[in-house]
């Protein structure tokens, strides 16, 4: 009996141990998987709006899309910008009507935009505060707008960098007038472009397809005027004279 107690003992001894081993294994497995998820969750790189696509489709996903009134991140022109030989640079936003016209410098425009200070990300004009878009010839603006504006299309949104010399000059010729001195960034909305001429050619289109259908109005619908049964004209509409009647009749 004695015997049996001691076993026992010995039994319960051993379970009270292997009971702890187990629940200081699960603990070591537990801790090691949330140090695990951890450190990845640290160590993972967020992706970078910055570094250059790998095909040309994703550039316009790159750019970080301003408010109407937030500046946008690249308040200076990224790598993959477009760039002209002037030093413009730009970027298309959104593409334009696939038989949207692009104004020429005589053309006049309607656009929504708004600009900040490519220097401090300053908000200095919109046309969404004024709710209005603004009216204008291509040739009437800063040559920075002037160019930009030939390389859009009707319903197209882009962003363009304008560097001080193409806008309303270098930072250095502050005068305290208000103007945005130094380099510049725009977001523009083309909403409507007229080409000089186009409503002559419209109006001249219009009045030759009335004319046209008219004619054919006419052609269609009209009824000869019926002409005498009996009715048989000289071929040649010739009357005798009074001396050649006379003549006729003296030989009769």
């Amino acid at each position: 009996q004695e015997v049996s107690r001691n076993s026992l003992a010995v039994a319960m001894e051993r379970g009270r141990t292997g009971g702890h081993s187990a629940s200081r294994l699960f603990a070591v497995v537990l801790a090691t998987v949330v140090v695990t998820l951890l450190g990845r969750a640290a160590f993972t790189p967020a992706p970078s709006t910055l570094s250059r696509p790998s095909s040309p489709s994703l550039r316009s996903a790159v750019i970080l899309r301003a408010s109407k009134y937030d500046p946008p991140s690249d308040l200076k022109a990224p790598m993959f910008a477009e760039r002209t030989s002037s030093g413009l640079a730009s970027q298309v936003l959104s593409p334009g009507k696939p038989d949207g016209s692009s104004p020429g410098p005589s053309s006049s425009v309607k656009v929504q935009y708004t600009g900040w200070k490519s220097s401090n990300g300053e908000m200095f004009d919109s046309t969404y505060l004024k709710n209005q878009p603004a009216e204008f010839k291509v040739n009437e603006v800063i040559p920075g707008w002037t160019e930009g504006l030939q390389l859009m299309k009707a319903g197209e949104r882009r962003r363009i960098w304008i560097p001080g010399a193409m806008a309303y000059g270098e930072e250095s010729q502050e005068d305290g007038s208000g103007r945005p001195y130094g380099d510049l960034v725009f977001d523009v909305e083309l909403v409507e472009v007229e080409n000089p001429g186009e409503g002559i050619i419209t109006g001249f289109a219009g009045a030759l397809a009335f004319l046209l259908f008219l004619s054919f109005a006419v052609a269609t619908f009209s009824t000869p005027a019926e002409r005498s049964e009996y009715d048989d004209p000289r071929p040649f509409g010739f009357r005798p004279s009074a001396a050649t009647e006379y003549s006729t009749k003296a030989s009769l």
